[in-house]
């Protein structure tokens, strides 16, 4: 598991519920979510999480979750490759998305064609770096998006986003 991933294990283990503050279309009064991290079986992939919802019967999707910090040319197929195997073995579920967080969706994550309608009915997007320039993106968007701050401007940013939360 990667320095980032355990950070997002981290931030949503003790409050799932937070994945709704960055997903609005999603009813935040629908019983919640508890937040998992299962091992696949047969090569062993791991999501970076899994949001599942708290209470039999939900209308809530499953969320997979997978922050993708670097350009990866085998990302897309990898991503998709994971999700098919979620599917296979949470035979239970039948309304998901992925939940991808990233510095940007154009990063260098391959070819998206052979994969193009599950990325674009099935993946949500969730950039940082350009939450990290929007003082109106949402709080908790703009806190992970540190990360990717360099050294030198970090102080300035943290003081931004602490003053934005002053006035919210």
């Amino acid at each position: 598991m990667s320095a980032s991933d355990k950070l997002f294990f981290w931030l949503f283990q003790n409050q799932p519920d937070r994945i709704l503050q960055l997903l609005p279309d999603l009813p935040a009064d629908a019983g919640g979510y508890r937040f998992v991290a299962p091992v696949f079986k047969a090569l062993e992939h791991r999501p970076d999480g899994m949001f599942l919802a708290a209470l039999p019967g939900s209308e809530l999707p499953a969320l997979v979750l997978e922050a993708q910090m670097q350009a990866d040319p085998k990302f897309f197929r990898r991503l998709y490759a994971e999700s098919g195997r979620f599917l296979l073995q949470e035979t239970t579920i039948s309304r998901w998305q992925v939940v991808v967080l990233c510095p940007l969706r154009s990063l260098a994550f391959g070819d998206p064609e052979p994969v193009a309608e599950f990325l674009e009915h099935r993946v949500r997007w969730l950039e940082l770096l350009p939450a990290l320039a929007d003082p109106n993106a949402q709080p908790l968007l703009r806190t992970m998006a540190l990360l990717l701050e360099t050294e030198e401007r970090l102080p300035a940013t943290t003081a931004q986003i602490q003053i934005g939360r002053a006035h919210v």
